[in-house]
């Protein structure tokens, strides 16, 4: 009895009826709900990059090597924080812009920059600094 019951279970997916109820059902709507990596105030992550660098005096290439020199670090964190509060990117596509990094090491890289902007004069003084030439950029 158990097998008839499972025989008529799988004809019904053959034939399509039970799976295109499935599929009509369990879908999601076909557009995405946010936008892949748009942008807030037309900014990019290549902007952010590039206006750290400068600030920082590195390279681009300096930025996304797997260095971890503390003031490439600091540089690196800076650059995401501000990614993370200014664009609408995921962490694992912020981890893909910085020389593929796991989302866990840009999630760490935010919190260690919020807690340090709260504590130390000095890493606030970097951010507001680069605040203000994105600023300017727009």
């Amino acid at each position: 009895m158990a097998v008839a019951n499972r025989r008529r279970r799988f004809s019904g997916r053959r034939q399509g009826g039970y799976r295109s109820e499935l599929k009509s059902s369990s879908r999601k709507p076909s557009g995405p709900s946010r936008p892949r990596s748009p942008t807030r105030d037309d900014l990019s992550v290549e902007d952010i990059q590039r206006a750290v660098c400068r600030h920082f005096r590195l390279s681009n290439s300096a930025l996304l090597r797997k260095d971890r020199h503390k003031s490439v670090v600091l540089a690196r964190q800076v650059a995401m924080y501000i990614c993370r509060t200014r664009l609408t990117c995921s962490l694992p596509e912020l981890g893909r812009a910085f020389g593929n990094r796991d989302h866990t090491t840009v999630l760490h890289g935010v919190r260690r920059v919020e807690a340090l902007r709260n504590r130390d004069p000095q890493v606030k003084a970097h951010l507001r600094a680069i605040l203000k030439r994105l600023a300017d950029l727009e």
